[in-house]
């Protein structure tokens, strides 16, 4: 399989004529000398300047490459199978490649004794410089006056003498002068017995594991990229080991007599996870020419290590037995019971245990008198089901304090706490109601099913966002004490499930086949703790220093929270009919043209509580990450030796803080900017001999825009927490479209090959949406923080070209 992929989608951003321009006219509208720059005096003649997106993208080619042999006989069964796979990332200096083999065995080695085993080794090479990073936020921060290199052949960066442009890394240049390489050696294997020890009765053991040896190697030159991005040159090298292993034991017994049938498992399964690193690092290497960490000066030598007993993160182990009974009578009426009991160290010893069950009825209505003459239905089935679930997905170690040494530029070292713990935090746990129904008809040519499901959960795991005073952040870094895993409250999730497939042509060389799904969660935050209804969980945004999403009783988790827009100040009328922000005082600003007030190209925000001022009180939610809905849509036809699938997938009703373009959309930013800008607020005056600092003498030419005005102040906030930076995250995904052709058979048979098939796939085809981010399918680990862009990694387009041969 060959083929290569690119970006599916590029944000809109000036070039160097239209940023010199903007940067002219805020010059000059906003008294702001100290940023006109003598390159810009005469933007007409400028070209087109630096396309940072176009430098740092590529088309990038990708190959896999399988070989399976499979074979064997009534005893033993055997498949060996070699691959190769190697894939350029879409940024620059990004790569991965990685070699594997397969072996299973299966053997019958008696009547009573079944044995196998599963073993694959894998090799996996990894360039890392440009996925490690923010590469697109810092892509999109650097203007297109900065060269990626100069004429001297040095790498080009912000040169700003006076200070006002913060210095942004070259991303170019990071990506293909510093080393960041990875290696990986993996085993996974696996090994099995069964034992019949009597007719029905059957004992099963497995041991499994997988066992990870890595290395890592980094390397940064000397570099110098315009003002404030100068560094010396530094060198690390780390290896490091991660193991999992499992033991699983299940005893089952089946028995059938007449119209009953009955079968059991008892089990039992211990697994461990456990990690250890170790690495060294130097700097002021005399050369750059040798990169191995013993080049570097001795006396600036550091080294690290951690394993999962101290680390934070911590290792884990877990310990289940479980059960499982299973009737059935008349092959019409099943029922299920589950039981099993869970011990994890990631929560103290007197909160490690927890029990679930669960339990399910099915009815096979086709099955019954009533309906055995119907021949338009084939299967009908109900099911309801009952069960609690237990979730432990926290890190290890984390409900004990941890210690962390540093530095100490008085004592030479210290340590502090770097954790804060929660000795009482346990399972979460969640009690689920289910009911479904299953169905085929027209002789399979239409096949259902329905499913609706109410989810309480309680004991919500999460780590818990503290204020910044409180000296505990959700991160790493010296000095950083990570904040507390804790039970913070409960959740509801009520929704549905619905999947449909049918055959809308059946016939003798062409068919068409469509299957069609949709489903639908509610969710809900029903408790969080002692503070009631008013209690909540807040995510702040440091790129506008104020809360962007809040967690509330009542309401979905992690909701967007702030201001509606409602325009811009454009006219006198609008000073006269809309409220102003608040001063310390709780007055509103006076509407002055002068700093400490609000004037013209201002945005302004609803007054939602009446009052006459916009202050903290005029705060609403403004949607949630969740979608309201999500689908699929999968078509497949066939005519003769020709096969079609095309794949759609979609969302609606999701919302996203697109915060990457908080910056590019603000006329203030001395960096880059999004095309949007070119519509700022712009304002003119119904008498040019009048008074610029006249209310009534103001206007705006352009009054729809949403962009604020030039002006030097930010007395109104323009960028406080506010609807325009919550998009519409709805799309609809062509996701994939796949073209192949069998050979004929009458071919084939003249050169000995079972089959063949050559194919031609396009994944990631186009998206519909009206986000306008690279990708409008943002994820997120954490909950709380749903649904934020602030430079994610989008998702390419690749095209594929493939052939599956296989031998007689």
């Amino acid at each position: 399989m060959l083929g290569y992929q690119e970006i599916l989608k590029r944000l809109p951003t000036v070039d160097l004529q239209q940023f010199a321009t903007l940067i002219n006219a805020r010059s000059a509208s906003s008294g702001w000398e100290f940023d006109q720059r003598p390159l810009f005096v005469n933007p007409q003649y400028l070209g087109k300047g630096t396309d940072w997106q176009k430098e740092l993208f590529r088309k990038a080619p990708q190959m896999n490459h399988t070989l399976t042999v499979s074979g064997g006989d009534d005893r033993t069964q055997y498949l060996l199978s070699t691959s190769y796979f190697n894939q350029e990332g879409i940024a620059i200096g990004s790569d991965f490649s990685r070699y594997s083999v397969r072996l299973n065995l299966d053997n019958k080695t008696t009547n009573w004794l079944k044995i196998g085993t599963s073993l694959q080794l894998s090799h996996v090479d990894e360039k890392v410089n440009s996925t490690s990073g923010n590469v697109i936020a810092t892509a999109l921060s650097l203007s297109p006056d900065v060269p990626v290199s100069n004429p001297d052949g040095s790498w080009g960066g912000i040169t700003d003498p006076n200070g006002w442009v913060a210095p942004v890394a070259n991303p170019v240049a990071l990506a293909k002068i510093i080393k960041h390489l990875r290696k990986r050696n993996q085993v996974f294997g696996n090994v099995y017995a069964e034992i019949q020890l009597a007719k029905g009765l059957s004992l099963r053991n497995e041991l499994s594991g997988n066992f990870d040896f890595n290395t890592e190697d980094r390397y940064s030159p000397i570099y110098s990229f315009g003002k404030g991005n100068e560094s010396p040159n530094f060198g690390s090298s780390s290896a490091g080991q991660n193991f999992y292993a499992v033991i699983r034991n299940f005893l089952t017994y089946n028995y059938n007599f007449k119209k009953f049938h009955f079968d059991a498992l008892a089990g039992h399964e211990s697994q461990e996870s456990t990690f250890q690193n170790l690495g060294g690092a130097r700097r002021n290497f005399p050369s750059d020419n040798v990169q191995a960490i013993s080049g570097g000066d001795a006396t600036t030598a550091t080294n690290f290590g951690y394993n999962s007993l101290s680390d934070p993160t911590g290792g884990s182990a877990q310990e289940s037995y479980f059960g499982r009974i299973n009737f059935s009578w008349n092959d019409k009426y099943l029922l299920t019971g589950n039981i099993r009991g869970d011990g994890s160290s990631n929560f103290p010893s007197y909160n490690r245990w927890v029990t679930t069950y669960s339990g399910g009825f099915a009815w096979k209505i086709k099955n019954e008198a009533f309906l055995k003459d119907i021949k338009a239905i084939d299967e009908l089935k109900l099911r309801l089901g009952y069960g609690i679930t237990n979730n432990q997905g926290i890190p290890g170690n984390t409900f004990v304090t941890q210690l962390q040494t540093i530095a100490n530029g008085l004592s030479g070292i210290a340590q502090f706490q770097s954790n804060l713990e929660n000795a009482e935090v346990t399972w979460e746990k969640t009690n689920y109601y289910s009911a479904g129904l299953d169905g085929t008809l027209l002789k399979g040519r239409l096949s259902f099913t329905l499913e609706a499901y109410s989810r309480l959960t309680n004991g919500l795991l999460l780590q818990v966002p503290l204020p910044g005073y409180s000296g505990a952040i959700a991160g790493y870094g010296p000095g950083a004490m990570q904040a507390p895993f804790a039970n913070v409250g409960s959740i509801t999730n009520k929704g549905f499930d619905i999947q449909i497939n049918s055959t809308n042509i059946n016939g003798k060389n062409f068919s068409w086949k469509t299957g069609f799904t949709v489903s639908r969660n509610n969710n809900k935050v029903t408790y969080l703790g002692a503070g009631g209804a008013d209690a909540n969980l807040s995510k702040k945004s440091y790129l506008i220093n104020d809360i962007i999403q809040k967690t509330t009783v009542g309401r979905p988790i992690g909701e967007f929270y702030g201001y509606v827009f409602d325009g811009i100040f454009s006219t006198p009328e609008d000073f006269k009919n809309h409220a102003r922000p608040a001063d310390p005082s709780g007055n509103p600003y006076p509407i002055s043209l002068a700093g400490g007030g609000i004037w013209y190209g201002d945005r302004m925000f609803k007054d939602l509580n009446g009052d006459g001022i916009i202050d903290s009180k005029d705060q609403t939610f403004l949607g949630s990450p969740i979608p309201k809905f999500q689908y699929g849509i999968n078509n497949t036809f066939n005519y003769k030796n020709l096969d079609l699938n095309i794949f759609f997938s979609g969302s609606y009703g999701a919302k996203i803080f697109n915060q990457t373009a908080i910056q590019q959309t603000n006329p203030q930013n001395h960096a880059a900017f999004f095309t949007s800008v070119l519509d700022y607020a712009n304002l003119a005056m119904v008498d040019p001999n009048g008074s610029p600092s006249d209310v009534n003498n103001v206007y705006v030419t352009n009054p729809n825009t949403t962009i604020a005005g030039l002006r030097n102040d930010n007395t109104n906030g323009n960028l406080r927490p506010n609807s325009l930076m919550i998009e519409d995250g709805s799309f609809l995904r062509c996701k994939n479209i796949t073209l192949g052709y069998r050979l004929p058979k009458s071919l084939l048979s003249k050169i000995s090959v079972g089959s063949i098939r050559v194919y031609a796939n396009v994944s990631n085809v186009f998206v519909i949406t009206k986000y306008k981010g690279m990708d409008p399918e943002i994820g997120s680990w954490d909950p709380l923080q749903a649904g934020w862009d602030d430079g994610y990694y989008p998702q390419p387009r690749v095209f594929t070209f493939g052939a599956n041969i296989a031998l007689k």
